[in-house]
């Protein structure tokens, strides 16, 4: 009987710390995409705003009498036509709603070149 106990209680820890350890990795997992994912949205976030700036812009250029206030708004608006704001990571790789994607690809490349090499050195 009292083994029967020990024997429960036992497996009854082992169970909660599989649950704990469970929980952690997910915690992990939860708190590493965040931070992958926050930038991504703020970013967008302010895309986005850009983008409303130039139809406010747009709209204000109909509304507008002054010539001189609608060329100095059209100068604008070309600017921003040409420049369209974008974040970039390093210069290279753009900061937006495809960025998490961008960084699951390089991190499967590297692990199918880093396995390609460990199999060379086998042989």
């Amino acid at each position: 009987m009292v083994h029967t106990a020990y024997n429960a209680i036992t497996t009854l820890t082992f169970t909660m710390v599989e649950i704990f350890h469970d929980a952690i990795i997910l915690i992990y997992i939860i708190q590493n995409l965040m931070v992958v994912s926050i930038p991504t949205i703020f970013a967008t976030m302010l895309t986005t705003e850009a983008n409303n700036l130039k139809l406010l812009l747009h709209d204000r250029l109909l509304i507008e009498r002054a010539s001189s206030v609608r060329e100095d708004i059209k100068r604008f608006v070309a600017y921003i036509d040409a420049r369209p704001f974008q974040l970039y990571v390093c210069r290279l790789i753009p900061l937006d709603y495809k960025f998490p994607l961008i960084l699951i690809n390089i991190y499967v490349s590297y692990a199918i070149a880093l396995a390609q090499f460990s199999n060379t050195d086998k042989n």
